[in-house]
């Protein structure tokens, strides 16, 4: 007996100390999953919502690559009480910025936000170069101002991204600029009397490759020279197609799903290697301003900054001079296609905007003896007359959409957040140019943002109170009207309206845009009559592939007739 329940109790030690061994572990199962959880949950109590439309595993992937309407909806539709969210990706989170305060920090701490991601897509997805050009880039932490930043080692030598974009912002210099506008200008006058349309209407099926011919010949060869487009005729057709091509390879997909965006981009590239080959022989202290052969000086600057750099040979610098033809034309002339045909489709504001254009017109000279040349026009008055100024503001408020990617070198806070160290944090102006809330405050603005309303940058008009439109945030001096007419002001939105990017990165090519836009459209209406054969406000689609990319192309022809004036009136 006394054997049986030693027997029993040794039995029923055993089986405790069996369950505490496996206890124990359960134990710290239980304990490590639970702590895991907090962790998660706090981590997610410090980051931003999340964007709608999240699927899971691959997150808001398909927003970004196959849906770019829907993309846009969520940028302008989100609560404007939400000024910072968040999308997931893959294998990394972006933090979207839509609080204007917020924007403004971002846009103008360099030291704290990086350019480095928008870098690398334009030079490594767009462009092509090669990985010892990214590395160079990307080494060189000095940013693009005068001084360096204060935690970069970099030898002034080696500072290739100041260095590059200095020379190429050596074309805003006044006597450059002056000289850039000078050629641009003749170039059109050259079109308008070379022009075979007469005095009898003729139909055109698409007013955007009209336009964009006119402008991307006169442009080119006001900067480049014209010995670019004589050497490689079939330029303008292929930079084009790159165009088209530019959000697929900016979103880094693999090659073979379209290979004629690699091919295409290699024609332009060769073109200008071609012309690099015959054009840039001299140095720059030889050259005026402007010359035949290579254009503007800027040109013959960026090469005696390419060669102090091993790493970049004959190819490289030819694709670095696409990238600049590239930014002076695509943008700037799809947006004056939209100045066209947003005047055009209104006779009111096409009436109103006649009446400004003759009021800045000097002079009508003659080209030969037979024929009367267009008018001439004060341009520096021009650029500033209000109602076209408004209607060039509002082009760009509906139709340019720009995402702006930066990475945290530090962490920071960022307005009620604590950004960590290589977050990327995302901005689109697009959001703020839509956003209702920003722009009708009180409620009081019968004019939808969705729709154009050219007139929305004047203030002190007699048809609209005073402050009950806003003032459009443009580099342009105030304009010259009269103190009871409609005024155009150069202040006063911020980060509601930013269609250039602001700070150091500001788009060097604005102020050209705006002459660009005005002149060509003052100088074709002054002497052609055009009409759009379209009915009562139709407007063609945008073409939504290109959200985030700059401004939207349309998606859609937009036929037209056009004749020329008997007479240029003066």
């Amino acid at each position: 007996m006394t054997a049986l329940i030693f027997s029993a109790a040794i039995e029923s030690m055993r089986l405790s100390l069996l369950s505490s061994a496996l206890a124990l572990p359960m134990l710290y199962l239980f304990v490590f999953n639970a702590v895991r959880a907090f962790q998660r949950l706090r981590g997610e109590e410090t980051k931003p919502l999340l964007a709608p439309h999240s699927m899971p595993l691959i997150g808001h992937v398909q927003l970004f690559l196959a849906q770019p309407a829907k993309l846009a909806s969520v940028f302008s539709a989100a609560e404007h009480s939400k000024q910072i969210f968040r999308f997931k990706l893959p294998f990394a989170s972006l933090w979207f910025v839509k609080g204007p305060s917020q924007i403004v920090q971002i846009m103008s701490d360099s030291k704290t936000f990086d350019f480095e991601p928008m870098k690398n897509i334009a030079l490594q997805r767009i462009l092509g170069l090669p990985g010892r050009i990214i590395d160079l880039a990307n080494r060189d932490d000095s940013g693009v101002g005068r001084k360096p930043l204060p935690a970069s080692n970099i030898p002034h030598g080696r500072r290739f991204n100041y260095l590059e974009r200095k020379t190429t912002k050596d074309f805003t210099r006044p006597a450059s600029h002056a000289a850039f506008v000078d050629k641009f200008e003749a170039n059109l006058y050259d079109w308008v009397e070379k022009s075979a349309i007469g005095d009898e209407w003729v139909s055109y099926p698409d007013l955007y490759p009209f336009i964009r011919t006119i402008l991307f010949r006169a442009t080119t060869d006001a900067f480049y020279g014209p010995q670019l487009l004589k050497s490689s005729p079939y330029l303008e057709e292929d930079i084009w197609k790159f165009d088209v091509n530019v959000p697929f390879l900016a979103k880094g997909l693999p090659g073979f799903l379209n290979r004629s965006a690699k091919r295409v981009r290699h024609r332009c590239t060769q073109a200008f290697r071609m012309w690099r080959v015959s054009a840039l022989q001299e140095t720059a202290e030889q050259l005026p301003e402007w010359n035949e052969k290579s254009g503007l000086k800027t040109t013959t600057l960026r090469k005696e900054v390419f060669e102090q750099f091993e790493e970049w040979d004959d190819t490289s610098c030819a694709a670095s001079d696409l990238a600049v033809l590239f930014g002076l034309t695509s943008n700037s002339i799809r947006a004056s296609f939209w100045f066209f045909l947003e005047t055009l489709r209104s006779p009111d504001l096409a009436g109103d905007a006649a009446r400004e254009i003759s009021s800045v017109i000097t002079t009508s000279e003659t080209y030969n003896s037979t024929d009367t040349a267009p008018p001439r026009f004060d341009i520096k008055l021009l650029v500033r007359l209000p109602l076209l100024q408004s209607l060039f503001a509002e082009t760009l408020r509906m139709y340019v959409s720009v995402m702006i990617v930066r990475t945290t070198r530090q962490s920071c806070k960022l307005g009620d957040w604590v950004v960590q160290k290589d977050q990327k944090v995302m901005m689109c102006n697009y959001a703020q140019h839509m956003d209702e809330k920003l722009w009708n405050q009180d409620g009081s603005s019968p004019h939808a943002l969705d729709a154009f309303w050219g007139r929305r940058f004047l203030s002190g008009s007699e048809t609209e109170k005073p402050d009950s439109s806003p003032v459009a945030q443009m580099e342009a001096l105030a304009d010259q009207s009269t103190p009871t007419g409609p005024r155009f002001a150069g202040e006063g939105l911020g980060a509601k309206f930013f269609p250039f990017g602001m700070g150091e990165r500001v788009c060097p090519g604005r102020h050209f845009s705006k002459i660009q836009s005005l002149l060509a459209y003052a100088l074709i209406s002054e002497s052609f009559d055009m009409e759009l054969l379209v009915e009562d406000g139709w407007r063609p689609r945008v073409d939504w592939n290109h959200f985030g990319y700059g401004t939207l192309p349309p998606a859609m022809s937009t036929p037209f007739r056009i004749r020329r004036k008997a007479a240029a009136v003066v």
